[in-house]
């Protein structure tokens, strides 16, 4: 009977452990003739996880004794009925009808064992889609499962990779797709299986068997004999974990593949921070409220009334030349009281002007 044998390679490895040990997506560079904005969307099948919480009754504690459940979903317990306090417990199974994964962890502190909880998650063939935007160069990438179709069977597999070993025919797609599922679930979970737990006796305080702790799912203080959960929803956290590796994978690609994009070309995209706006706005605004202030102020201390009709204003700014329209003395004893006045004669060498100057000055002149 032939046998498929899969391993991830080292650049696969490098590209899935950069995208379980960091909490940013990693993308990819604006395409050519992106400019200075643009997105799209493409679609594409890949593996993920479908999670849900385990509740605290499925799981077999140190603390249940012979009243915990016969047929547990999880087991959180010693080994050889020691007194070590477990943490952590991850386990997957693997079979022709599925690939499934669950995991147990106990909040842990100052030596109290805390609520003990669980997710079992199942793999899944899954249609994805990333709507990608990149303004300015910078790119916006958010990944997300448009439909679980089926759970993810080695049947299948193992149907192509005896078809393919004994003819001559080329290997087909599906197990192409079928052997990067592998290699995926294989190394997610060689992160996640295994177990941690706080040991009461020797000089060595914890031991592990995870590599769980390289991500940022959990945090441990291995002094304080500290241990917790990081995120408020582990089961939404393991599915992100494939969503954002299928994207880093994309990311290594050097082939690339046409896609319908939105595109804004030879245009300036200013994004906006609203506390920087208002920051600006705020300065205006107080600037703009003193200034009224101090007009109001003016207005009250001056006690000032005057006309502002155009006729008014004429009459009050005019040239001497404008008389024989209003008349020599028209008003002349208003424009004699008005504190603003017109007419004065300057001289700055080349001839004479006429300026506006305040009534209290021309009298001190």
């Amino acid at each position: 009977m032939t046998t498929c044998t899969y391993t991830v390679t080292i650049a696969w490895e490098r590209v899935l452990s950069r995208s379980f040990q960091s909490d940013t997506l990693i993308g990819w560079n604006a395409p050519g003739g992106c400019g200075s904005a643009c997105n799209y969307t493409i679609e594409y099948v890949a593996p993920a996880l479908q999670c849900s919480d385990i509740s605290q009754d499925e799981i077999l504690d140190d603390g249940d004794g012979s009243s915990g459940p016969s047929n547990p979903s999880a087991v959180l317990q010693s080994k050889y009925n020691t007194t070590d306090t477990p943490v952590y417990n991850a386990s997957s199974q693997i079979d022709v009808n599925g690939w499934n994964l669950t995991i147990a962890w106990r909040t842990y502190h100052d030596s109290k064992g805390g609520i003990v909880e669980g997710v079992s998650c199942s793999l899944y063939n899954t249609t994805q889609q990333a709507i990608v935007s990149f303004i300015n160069n910078t790119a916006t990438i958010s990944p997300s499962v448009i439909s679980y179709d089926e759970p993810f069977s080695s049947s299948h597999q193992i149907i192509d990779c005896e078809a393919s070993e004994n003819s001559a025919t080329p290997p087909t797609s599906r197990l192409f797709a079928g052997a990067s599922y592998i290699v995926m679930m294989d190394w997610l979970c060689d992160q996640l299986d295994g177990e941690i737990l706080f040991l009461n006796v020797g000089d060595k305080q914890w031991s592990s068997e995870s590599k769980v702790l390289t991500s940022n799912l959990f945090s441990m203080n291995e002094t304080a004999q500290t241990f917790s959960p990081n995120v408020p929803n582990m089961a939404r956290a393991l599915e992100e974990i494939l969503v954002n590796a299928t994207i880093a994978l994309i990311s290594s690609r050097e082939d690339t593949m046409m896609a319908e994009a939105s595109v804004a070309q030879n245009q300036l995209v200013w994004v906006y921070h609203w506390q920087r706006l208002w920051i600006v706005y705020a300065v205006a605004l107080v600037c703009t409220a003193a200034c009224g202030v101090a007009g109001l102020a003016c207005m009250v201390k001056n006690k000032e009334i005057g006309d502002l009709s155009f006729t008014a204003i004429a009459r009050a700014t005019r040239n001497e030349d404008l008389d024989c329209v209003f008349g020599a003395g028209a008003d002349k004893d208003e424009m004699d009281d008005a504190i603003l006045q017109y007419g004065l004669e300057k001289k700055d060498g080349l001839g004479r002007f006429r300026v506006f100057q305040l009534a209290k000055e021309q009298q001190r002149t």
